[in-house]
């Protein structure tokens, strides 16, 4: 039988509706309490007990990867960024680890969005005073008189511009691969 690590924090309380089916397959689950994420040692409670994860950010250190190995065979992260896992050990030991590319797309182009307008319009400050008893009208930008400085990953530019383009916002650079490559088209 497969054992599989599943310490993804967001889907811990979906694992009900899948369970029977994963099970099914041939798959024994272990389901730690997680807190945000596995730390090393919380890591190295369960090593050589499982054959897969499937992952939040926890902490696949290269001392946590070598008391996983050989055992386990991949690191299956929930979301696309990976830095909490050292990928060069884990794959030094043969431990293949993968991501979910644009698993949170959306709901980061939503804090983004409601980020700017957050600021655009001045409204924690204009929270504040309105709770301790003052009516302050505070100036103010509207979405488009705001120069956006709107940098997008190309991975996230098709779903970040259905939001801009009502804002007015012009893109100034879209990043291909970070830090390798970037275009920065003509403003005026």
């Amino acid at each position: 039988m497969t054992t599989i690590l599943f310490t993804a924090p967001n889907m811990i309380p979906l694992l009900p509706r899948y369970r029977t089916a994963l099970e099914s397959l041939g798959l024994e689950l272990i389901v730690p309490e997680v807190h945000e994420r596995l730390s090393e040692a919380e890591i190295l409670e369960y090593a050589g007990q499982f054959d897969g994860t499937l992952c939040g950010d926890d902490y696949y250190t290269p001392r946590a990867l070598d008391a996983c190995a050989p055992r386990l065979k991949v690191i299956s992260k929930w979301g696309t960024g990976i830095d909490s896992i050292d990928r060069q050990h884990a794959e030094s030991l043969g431990i293949q680890v993968r991501n979910t590319p644009n698993a949170f797309t959306l709901p980061v182009a939503d804090s983004v969005l409601g980020y700017m307008l957050t600021f655009a319009r001045r409204l924690p400050w204009m929270d504040r005073a309105l709770k301790s008893g003052h009516w302050q009208k505070l100036p103010g930008r509207s979405s488009a008189s705001v120069p956006w400085a709107w940098l997008e990953w190309a991975g996230s530019a098709r779903q970040s511009a259905g939001v801009r383009v009502p804002l007015a916002c012009r893109c100034l650079a879209t990043i291909s691969s970070p830090l390798i490559r970037c275009s920065f088209p003509k403003t005026g």
